[in-house]
């Protein structure tokens, strides 16, 4: 599903109109291109334009968006920062978000007494009611009696994916005196372990702290866990989750295995129960393991840790099910395919295997697993076990210093498994100079001296298409 959809309709068109802008505010772009692109009338966009101007003073930041007579759009004030912020404002003013948050909240169980609590008509809140059913069955969870029904973990999976997605660092979803027992049970917790924490990984345990907090408030409570934890007594600052003592054995086994999976706490410090799911991850760890085995590499590759960030990996999307906004734009995954051709080639291949079409759930999961694997292979497997050598004979008329000066600047691009030459031979793929060599085999560039950013750019746009062949 896309998380936007519990943005109101006005609010999610500002929101892609602000995107649009986002990316396009270095080049001229125009009301006609932007009504093109959203299929909205002259009319809505001049009024959506207007209005995110007065909206961004309701957030306390100020942009200026404005409208030649040429029909061009110019806008400064816009961010990432800025349009985060603008997202989330958008979330808490839309219907069904409100209504949402007093399903999963609020101590309400009529709809007159929602309707009153959030200023939104009663029939209003029947049709809000009916979209979110509709939303909400995608993830297999149930509006019953006004409360969220189904799978506890899935319930606390999908409320995460929204808090985290939306809410994103900015602040805490929940109330001053909630926030303030959430942090406190986060510090005792981070002690405890010992840990040191990035601001990210401290804001996913918050919330999920949070999240099991209310949740257990509410008398719902996690059935089993994955881990089994060999102590039965815990500190007095777990009561703060529940006080009968098998929930919460069961509920502190769940946040260490959520731990884990964040890379929070170590995989020695848990201990997996046996169960089908269990033997899913092992399987598709397993077979993936094989591909990579298969690629020529020398013993000393360390498959005791990619097999454990594997596991890791596969835990995380075939237990929680996480739905995120992907951080990746096409654009960005054209590049990494052309890159990184023989990685691509694999993971995909492997993606597409049934076994992994029926277990991960949707393309915006595949895609995030496609990544989850990718970053793990780059990083821990050197580049030249992964990618064909690219052979490059640099030969420019100042001599030996300029042509290692030009090796030195190809060699910042990581990204590439470079073998440089000093005579052409045979093996030769790129010849690069200031100098041109008559019937050469292979694909020349004739740089200036030095090369200008269009030389820069022509270099790359070669080299994608010689590792394309």
């Amino acid at each position: 599903m896309n998380l936007n959809d519990f943005l109101d309709e006005d609010y999610r068109y500002k929101w892609y109109i602000l995107q649009i802008l986002e990316i396009k505010k270095i080049d001229f772009y125009s009301l006609g291109k932007l009504m093109e692109v959203t299929g909205l009338s002259k009319y809505r966009v001049e009024k959506y334009l207007e209005e995110i101007v007065l909206d961004s003073f309701e957030i306390g930041e100020t942009v200026a968006i404005q409208l030649d007579l040429n029909g061009e759009i110019h806008s400064t004030g816009l961010d990432n920062l800025f349009l985060k912020k603008m997202r989330l404002h958008y979330l808490e003013e839309s219907n069904k978000f409100k209504i949402f948050k007093e399903l999963l909240l609020g101590k309400e169980n009529s709809v007159e007494k929602i309707s009153q609590k959030v200023y939104i008509s009663k029939t209003k809140i029947y049709e809000e009611l009916k979209e979110l059913k509709e939303i909400l069955n995608q993830e297999s969870i149930e509006i019953r009696n006004l409360k969220l029904r189904g799978e506890e973990l899935t319930i606390r999976t999908f409320v995460f994916s929204i808090f985290y997605d939306f809410y994103n660092g900015i602040r805490l979803p929940f109330t001053p005196e909630m926030t303030k027992e959430v942090n406190e049970f986060s510090q005792k917790f981070i002690l405890e372990k010992n840990v040191y924490l990035q601001k990210t990984q401290e804001f996913k345990l918050e919330l999920y702290v949070g999240i099991s907090m209310f949740r257990t408030a509410r008398n719902n409570f996690i059935k089993e866990s994955p881990v089994l934890l060999s102590e039965d007594t815990f500190p007095f600052y777990y009561r703060k989750l529940t006080k009968n003592v098998k929930e919460l054995k069961t509920e502190v086994a769940m946040l260490n295995f959520f731990c884990y999976i964040e890379q929070i706490v170590s995989d020695d410090e848990i201990r997996i129960v046996s169960s089908r799911k269990e033997k899913l991850v092992e399987e598709i760890t397993s077979r993936f393991l094989v591909n990579i085995k298969n690629i020529e590499l020398k013993s000393s590759l360390n498959f005791e840790k990619i097999q454990s960030e594997l596991t890791r990996i596969n835990r995380r999307w075939l237990y929680f099910h996480f739905e995120e906004t992907t951080f990746i734009h096409e654009n960005k995954e054209s590049y990494f395919q052309e890159i990184y051709p023989v990685v691509d080639k694999l993971i995909r291949t492997f993606l597409n295997t049934n076994e992994c079409e029926e277990n991960f759930k949707s393309i915006e999961e595949k895609t995030k697993i496609y990544y989850d694997y990718f970053f793990l292979l780059i990083t821990e497997i050197p580049l030249k076990y992964l990618e064909a050598p690219l052979y490059i004979c640099i030969d420019f008329s100042p001599g030996k210093q300029y042509n290692a000066f030009i090796q030195s600047s190809i060699e910042s691009f990581r990204s590439m498994n470079v073998v440089f030459e000093n005579r052409i031979s045979k093996s030769t793929q790129l010849y690069i100079s200031d100098f041109v060599v008559d019937k050469l085999v292979c694909p020349q560039i004739i740089w200036k001296s030095p090369p200008s950013s269009n030389d820069w750019k022509e270099f790359g746009d070669l080299i994608v298409s010689i590792k394309a062949n």
